[in-house]
Order: structure tokens, then C-alpha cells, then sequence
């Protein structure tokens, strides 16, 4: 009985594990639907060496600029935010993980009691007594429900990476839009009063020529 029991078991457990399959699409795509091998490759060795592959510091070469995107990755409350979260997910997915083992857990007790005659009739004595159950316990996940949870807690942690890379690229963004913005400005603020001076000079010169009579 103990044999059959444990081929049942062991069969369960087994059958358990292609509960929850991965999504497979029935159809596969053609070969060529996004051209050929040749242009395939081409368009592969041009993402590589694409401007997507740089990290930010390579892409700005301003040290002023890469300051103040340091400062602001540093002090941004969402970004924060973001960070704390990509570290909540990932604490999940550990525990999500460690559930495939068995948790063990241990709770010694001790107990005092009073003997009224004592040993041999001498009189009150105590007597000590204690227990230490240990427990086992181990979820095999027969419906599947562990790996559930595993697979959810991987697509949290992606999600909430997706969320920390896409603020942190807004707010570098955004500082350099900035930065450069003020830059433009300070060169229009630069042209005008370059304009300023000549036309102050040019006024200069129109009142001689007015003042001598020749204009």
C-alpha cells in the first residue's frame, strides 16, 4: 500500500509541473518576413553600433551637464520611488523562489509543576518537564500555484524595472532638454547684445554725419 501510495504521489506531482504551460503560438512566422538574411544582419550590426547601445555619460560628454544628471538621479523623489519598488519586487521573486523548499519550524516549551509530598515525603518539590516539537512543513504546489506565483512575481520585478529605466530616462531627458535650452539662450542673450552695441554704434555715427550737415 505504501508503494502504490507513494506511485500516486509521485505521479501527481509529476502531472502538477504541466499545469501551468508557457504560452506557445500555434503559428509560426515565415522565414523572410522581415527580408532577407542579408538585410536582417545589416539591420542587426546597425542597432549594435546604434546610439541606443551607449550609456547615458557617453552620450552626454558635458562635465557641467553630467553633473547636474548625477544631481538629479540622486535627489528625484520618483526615481527613489522606483528604486524601492524594483527592490520590493525583487525580495518577492526570493520568496517566491524559496517556497519550492520545505520550511522547517522549531517551538521548545518548558512547564514547571509542584509535587506537594516531595521526594520521599520530604515535603513540597518541583518538577520540570519540556517538549520540543519540531515541524515540517512542504508545499509541493500539486495545482501548480507556486510556480504561479513565481511567474507573477517575475513579470512584477519586470514591470517595475521597466517603470525605474523609463523614469530615469525621462528625468535625464528632461535635464538636458533644459541644459541645452539655457545654453540657446544665453547665446540669443549673447547675439543681442552684440546687436545692441552695433546699433549703438551705428547711431553714434548717424549723429556725427547729422551734426556735420551730411546726413
Amino acid at each position: 500500500m505504501r508503494k502504490v501510495l507513494a506511485i500516486i504521489l509521485a505521479g501527481l506531482v509529476l502531472s502538477s509541473c504541466g499545469v501551468y504551460r508557457k504560452y506557445k503560438s500555434q503559428t509560426e512566422a515565415p522565414a523572410d518576413l522581415f527580408g532577407s538574411g542579408d538585410s536582417i544582419a545589416q539591420v542587426a550590426l546597425a542597432d549594435s553600433s546604434s546610439i541606443a547601445s551607449l550609456s547615458w555619460k557617453e552620450f552626454f560628454t558635458d562635465p557641467q551637464l553630467q553633473q547636474l544628471i548625477n544631481t538629479a538621479l540622486e535627489n528625484n523623489t520618483d526615481l527613489q520611488s522606483a528604486r524601492i519598488a524594483v527592490e520590493q519586487a525583487q525580495a518577492s521573486l526570493k520568496a517566491a523562489k524559496l517556497a519550492y523548499l520545505p520550511s522547517l519550524s522549531l517551538n521548545p516549551q518548558g512547564n514547571v509543576s509542584t509535587n506537594m509530598f516531595g521526594a520521599a515525603g520530604r515535603g513540597t518539590g518541583l518538577g520540570y518537564s519540556y517538549s520540543i516539537p519540531l515541524q515540517l512543513d512542504w508545499n509541493i504546489g500539486i495545482s501548480g500555484s507556486v510556480t504561479v506565483n513565481k511567474r507573477k512575481a517575475k513579470a512584477v520585478l519586470a514591470q517595475a524595472q521597466a517603470q525605474r529605466d523609463a523614469t530615469q530616462a525621462n528625468l535625464i531627458s528632461t535635464v538636458a532638454q533644459y541644459y541645452f535650452q539655457l545654453l540657446l539662450l544665453d547665446k540669443e542673450l549673447n547675439i543681442l547684445i552684440e546687436t545692441d552695441s552695433l546699433w549703438e554704434e551705428s547711431l553714434e555715427t548717424e549723429r556725427a554725419l547729422w551734426e556735420n550737415g551730411q546726413a
